[in-house]
Order: structure tokens, then C-alpha cells, then sequence
């Protein structure tokens, strides 16, 4: 089976299909707007490494519907295959010129509706070999969805392969210590941004935390010094210990919706870098029906969120042209004015004490619904 794209901008409909095996795609012709044409490289590099036969051809000059026309109906008639056409990407000038070259060759046309990931056949679908209304398999992977924005992951952290059930374990006592105790995470934190050479913090507790004097001891992640000083175990333990654990209760969270809900992959400490040159982190990334969700964690208390982070996660979730849904996980509270930002940035917010019911309103985001603080 041969697809064929016309393309006017990326997104992960243009591909997600050809990871289905249902559809049997063995070769694929993408047909681009000339002012992506980088932009199509990665998009064409996604299709080699998935194992397809792949055409990349610009339309020249832009937007001229006797190019467009010329180019796919040369695409359907040098094709050995049976020939499906993909709207998802089009630009509207695309989208009208293929459906009406597609339907003259009687070759099934669709789209792929983003938000459910079903297929939606736009003419007579004879021949096709999946019913309208097709759940699209979720097969690509963080490096596929990534790469297609022209980005490549440098180093993960831990992702479903790797999941470390002690880690977990006392990633659910911190956030279960920072329902109850938030002030004995500020200590820790505070402790924890000032170590010396050996992992020993320079500052002392000042008032005695013996839950979290207990959680620490019982971890053996770190333990507390007579004169009230910290010992971290060493760097892995003490970047879990500031912080850390709230990126992978989330990530524990996440990992507990899998089969539940339709996520292909997770990770946690996900650094890319954008064009060569321009490296992002993601303390969660999770892959869901062929959608990108990231979770920013903030382990500080204070008053609010900080409005600052919810304009850089706003601008990290959009980097390299990335469609990614957004949410901040923060022990403090949004005010009033956050929460509206928030709203309308399209940032899900999960804090304070609701960090504990995270797998609830994971599930909502994930599946489609609004999640407010």
C-alpha cells in the first residue's frame, strides 16, 4: 500500500498512520509546501527509519492548484500499489485539489481527527483496508515524535523499561510527607541547594523534621547529621531528594494509567536538543494515542506558582513547532490570576495537596477532560 501526503504543515497525523500495521504501508510520497521544506527532512527522515520507501517532492511554485494537480496525479499513476491519500496536513488549497484528483482515480481519501486519533475517510473508502472511525495503533515512540520536529533525545532518565519500584516507593512518601508536612520540604530543599564536594549540605535544620528525619534514614538515600546537617548517598540520590521525587511520582502515577489508557511511552528526565544546537528538558514526557503531554514538577513553596513558569512551559511545550499538551505540577498553590493564565495558556495545573490523587487527574488530562488545581 502507497501513501501519499500533501503537506502544508507537520503533526503527527501525517505519520502515526504509517506505524499501523492495519493500513500495510510499505512506501510513502509526501508532497510539501516548498516553505517547510526542512521541516520535511525530519518528517521524511521518521518515515525511512520506520522502514518506508520514501518520495519527498516540493510543489513549485506555492499554492498554483496546476502544480498540486500535476504532482499527485503523476504520483497515482506511477504507483505499483494501491494508493491512499492523506489530507491531515493539507493547507486548504491541497486539501480541495487532492480530494477531487483522489476521487476522478477513485483512490480513498482521509484525514486523521487529531484529538480522538481515528481515522476519517472523506470519500467512497472501496478498497480501503480499515473501517471509518479507526482508532490509529499506537506505535511511534518519543525518539519518532521528536524527531519529526527535527529534535533528537540526548539522555532520558528512567522510562517504563527501567522503572525502579524502591524509587517509587519513596517518591510516594515525599509526596505523601508534602501533603501533610510542606514545610519539612522547604527545609529539605533549602538544605538541599547548598552541599559541599562530599554531598553534605553547609546548612543545618534549624527546627527538628523527625518524619522527614525518618524517611530519610529508611530510604537510605541520605541520612541527618547529629549537628542537623544532611548527608546525601551520593548525586543520584540527592538530585532525587531536591526535587527529583516529584518528577517520578508523576512518572510512577503515569506509569500505573498504562494499559488503562492508550500510552505508548513514558519517560522522565527527557533532554532533547532542537536543530543541533539548542538543548530543552522535560522532567515528564508521556506519549498517549499518538499525543505528546509534558509535566513540568516544582518542588518549591511559595506564594503562587510563579507566573514566569507557566510562560516557559508554555514555550517549551511549543518548541521546534511541538504540539505538546502541557501540565505544572507544583507543591504551591496558583492564585487566583495563575489559574487564568494557566486557563489560558491551556496549562493543566496539579498542586498541593492534590498531588496524591495525581493518577486521577492524570486520567482526565490524558483522556480529554480540563484539570484545574
Amino acid at each position: 500500500m502507497h501513501l501519499i501526503c500533501l503537506v502544508g504543515h507537520v503533526s503527527t497525523d501525517l505519520v502515526s498512520p504509517l506505524f499501523d500495521r492495519g493500513f500495510g504501508f510499505t512506501r510513502v510520497t509526501l508532497l510539501h509546501d516548498p516553505a517547510i521544506g526542512d521541516a520535511m527532512r525530519a518528517v521524511a527522515e521518521v518515515c525511512r527509519k520506520a522502514g518506508l520507501a520514501t518520495t519527498v517532492l516540493p510543489l513549485r511554485p506555492r499554492y498554483d492548484p496546476a502544480t498540486i494537480r500535476e504532482r499527485l496525479e503523476a504520483a497515482l499513476a506511477g504507483s505499483r500499489q494501491p494508493c491512499v491519500v492523506n489530507l491531515s496536513g493539507a493547507t486548504p488549497v491541497q486539501a480541495a485539489i487532492g480530494f477531487e484528483v483522489a476521487s476522478r482515480h477513485a483512490v480513498p481519501v482521509f484525514a486523521v481527527e487529531p484529538e480522538a486519533d481515528t481515522l476519517v475517510w472523506l470519500s467512497d473508502a472501496a478498497g480501503a483496508p480499515l473501517a471509518n472511525g479507526y482508532n490509529i495503533a499506537d506505535r511511534m515512540r518519543l525518539e519518532d515524535y521528536f524527531r519529526l520536529y527535527g529534535a533528537e533525545i540526548v539522555t532520558i532518565e528512567c522510562r517504563l523499561s527501567q522503572r525502579d519500584p524502591n524509587l517509587e516507593g519513596w517518591a510516594a512518601g515525599f509526596a505523601e510527607l508534602a501533603a501533610r508536612r510542606p514545610r519539612a520540604i522547604l527545609a529539605l530543599n533549602a538544605l538541599a541547594a547548598d552541599v559541599d564536594a562530599g554531598w553534605i549540605s553547609r546548612g543545618a535544620l534549624h527546627h527538628p523534621q523527625p518524619e522527614l528525619a525518618e524517611l530519610l534514614h529508611e530510604s537510605r538515600l541520605a541520612r541527618l547529621l547529629p549537628d542537623g546537617r544532611i548527608a546525601f548517598a551520593d548525586r543520584p540520590s540527592h538530585r532525587f531528594l531536591h526535587g527529583g521525587w516529584l518528577e517520578r511520582w508523576i512518572f510512577s502515577q503515569a506509569g500505573a494509567l498504562v494499559g488503562e489508557l492508550p500510552i505508548q511511552d513514558l519517560a522522565c528526565g527527557v533532554r532533547i536538543r532542537v536543530d543541533g544546537k539548542v538543548d530543552n528538558e522535560f522532567d515528564v514526557a508521556i506519549l498517549c494515542n499518538n499525543q505528546l503531554y509534558l509535566v513540568e514538577c516544582k518542588t518549591i513553596l511559595a506564594e503562587g506558582v510563579d507566573r514566569a513558569t507557566l510562560f516557559k512551559l508554555d514555550s517549551v511545550a511549543h518548541v521546534g513547532g511541538l504540539a505538546a499538551q502541557a501540565m505544572l505540577a507544583s507543591l504551591s498553590l496558583p492564585t487566583d490570576h495563575e489559574e487564568r493564565r494557566a486557563e489560558v495558556q491551556e496549562i493543566a495545573l496539579l498542586s498541593g495537596r492534590a498531588l496524591l490523587g495525581a493518577a486521577g487527574r492524570l486520567r482526565q488530562w490524558l483522556g480529554g477532560a480540563a484539570v484545574a488545581a
